[in-house]
């Protein structure tokens, strides 16, 4: 009975729901979406609109990515040279 019920199975179905839920419908409604039907609507790349939006997309996430490299070089480079690591796991 338990062999049925155990938690390694219920977390491989739950990983594999939330996979199919969140990541691969998604992709399907896109790509339906972008390949319709002839004659039926579908996004045009190409407009201003789009070049703008998806520009400014790049821009927001280069300086995100950026940001967060900084912060991260800075941390690393922070404990590595200075005794921030040893002072905070003190297991006394």
């Amino acid at each position: 009975m338990s062999r049925f019920f155990s938690l390694k199975r219920f977390s491989s179905w739950l990983v594999l729901g939330f996979f199919i839920l969140f990541i691969a419908w998604p992709l399907v409604q896109i790509v339906l979406t972008a390949f319709p039907e002839v004659g039926g609507k579908n996004i045009d790349v190409f407009s201003p609109k789009w070049r703008a939006s998806f520009s400014n997309s790049l821009s927001y996430s280069l300086i995100a990515t950026s940001c967060s490299t900084l912060l991260g070089f800075l941390l690393a480079y922070g404990n590595n040279f200075t005794q921030i690591n040893r002072k905070f796991l003190k297991l006394n």
